[in-house]
């Protein structure tokens, strides 16, 4: 069964990895669910279902006409969407759940429908006007389609790139009407971008906030729009026609992908390269190459606003970025000792059984905007969760080991096992009375049977660091009463 999460298609192998994931799964009846081929999901609250007979449906949340049928209300249970039936869906494309949606076709036909602020959808009407029900937006036959808060891109079947939006993207535009010798550009319906190069062709299109990005059969990248850094050229000043990227000519770039102000380029050797404004707290404009050398070699990238997300040769997802702790685009607080945490839950959901179960069922926290936790501290409640984002352990050695705490409590065993990892090659003469003493406190047999085996091992030294000079009594008594017990006074 193919799932499209943010324009990628993942395969499940069974029904509780997905019931796990996305609430919208407890709608559908088993017999239904071995005939989905692929679903378009919408946060967790909607869905665009396509089966293996070629059916579309949508479930869920429809404000705005998300799910192409003709009102706004919701749908419960699955409804057919039958301007869509039969038409062969390859895949769907939409920035969020406010903008309009995007269907391509096997055939090359795309459909739009839904939201149509600042003309977005494409078909040249007022911008008040929604359009419920899917209708098709360009005549040519298309490859690939990619949106963003602003406008689309779509790529024909012989390289052509088409391109509409918002005012602002055709102020943008018309900058450059002169240079063209064109009047006026008309944006609110596809307008072709001209690419001035015979010998290439485009094969793969991206766009994010004002700017695109383009590759062409030969591994080359291309950029054009607003920049302030965003279009990877070494400089900041706005490009209003495809622009090669010299820095990367060395490499072969099989893919792009683009956040809200940043760009990720996979090479064919499982390489990322990054720039732009967002995903790192300083300003790139040159590619760099993006450390995955706990990841290996990457088989794709995906991104979203401010977060960048590359996927391992065995499906795993490593997730990186500011989109961690950012207010402006949480939809919940969690707060630990009086501070808080700004957190999503569908990443949540995603990550972590515990608020997978919190968010599913009916437990008093599934409904508020803020969660008080009081069990850990701070500072490691605060890394649990951009574990959950990051998959990278973020705390002094020290720390760990009421990580590992948390994790067992919330049953996510891998972190557990990574901790007492972590724990065992931080381990050092200095420190291992102070993890010994956390180890006990916590009652971590196995993080103190790691201590006490390393304590033996290095005695003289370790019995004469402050940390051990100043363990509490008791456990201090206990260590060298174990430490005989062993024969580690034995001359």
């Amino acid at each position: 069964m193919s799932f499209l999460e943010r324009n990628r298609v993942i395969k499940y192998k069974s029904l509780s990895d997905l019931e796990k994931k996305w609430q919208f799964f407890i709608f559908l009846q088993p017999e239904f669910i071995s005939q989905i081929h692929m679903i378009m999901a919408f946060n967790d609250n909607a869905a665009m279902i396509v089966t293996k007979d070629k059916m579309v449906y949508g479930l869920g949340y429809n404000g705005h006409g998300l799910l192409g049928i003709n009102d706004e209300n919701d749908i419960f249970p699955p409804k057919k969407i039958e301007e869509l039936c039969g038409k062969n869906i390859k895949t769907f494309c939409c920035y969020d759940s406010c903008s309009p949606v995007f269907a391509l076709t096997e055939e090359g036909k795309i459909y739009s429908w839904g939201s149509n602020i600042d003309r977005k959808l494409g078909l040249d009407l007022k911008p008040s006007r929604k359009i419920y029900l899917p209708t098709k937006v360009i005549n040519e036959e298309c490859i690939d389609i990619a949106c963003s808060s602003d406008h689309a891109l779509a790529l024909t079947k012989d390289g052509k790139i088409y391109t509409w939006g918002t005012e602002k993207y055709e102020q943008f535009l018309n900058e450059g009407a002169s240079y063209r010798g064109v009047a006026t550009i008309s944006i609110g319906f596809p307008y072709e971008v001209k690419f001035n190069c015979e010998t290439e062709k485009i094969i793969c299109i991206a766009c994010g906030v004002m700017f695109n990005v383009v590759i062409t059969d030969n591994g080359k990248v291309y950029s054009w729009g607003l920049n302030g850094g965003r279009l990877g050229l070494g400089h900041y000043e706005k490009k209003l026609s495809p622009c090669l990227i010299f820095s990367l000519v060395d490499v072969k770039i099989v893919k792009v992908v683009c956040g809200a102000m940043f760009t990720l380029a996979l090479t064919d050797k499982g390489e990322v390269y990054s720039w732009g404004v967002g995903l790192y707290s300083k300003r790139e404009m040159n590619p760099t190459k993006v450390n995955m050398s706990k990841i290996g070699k990457v088989s794709d990238i995906a991104a979203q606003y401010n977060m960048g997300a590359a996927f391992d040769e065995n499906g795993n997802v490593f997730i990186w970025g500011k989109y961690f702790d950012q207010e402006s685009t949480s939809d919940l607080t969690i707060q630990v000792e009086k501070q808080s945490i700004h957190v999503h839950k569908a990443i949540l959901m995603i990550r972590c059984q515990y608020y997978r179960n919190m968010f599913k069922y009916n437990w008093k926290e599934n409904d508020q905007n803020i969660i008080t936790q009081d069990q850990f501290s701070y500072n490691v409640y605060k890394a649990f969760l951009e574990y959950l984002y990051t998959g990278i352990i973020n705390l002094p050695s020290e720390k760990v080991l009421e990580l590992a705490q948390l994790a067992d409590a919330y049953g996510e065993t891998n972190l557990k096992e990574n901790c007492v990892l972590l724990i065992k090659q931080t381990i050092t003469v200095s420190n291992v009375a102070m993890i010994y003493k956390e180890a006990v406190q916590y009652n971590s047999q196995e993080v103190e049977e790691i201590c006490f085996q390393f304590a033996l091992d290095h005695l003289t030294d370790m019995v004469q660091t402050e940390n051990f000079i100043n363990l509490n009594e008791d456990i201090k008594t206990n260590f060298l009463i174990k430490a005989a017990k062993v024969g580690a006074f034995k001359k």
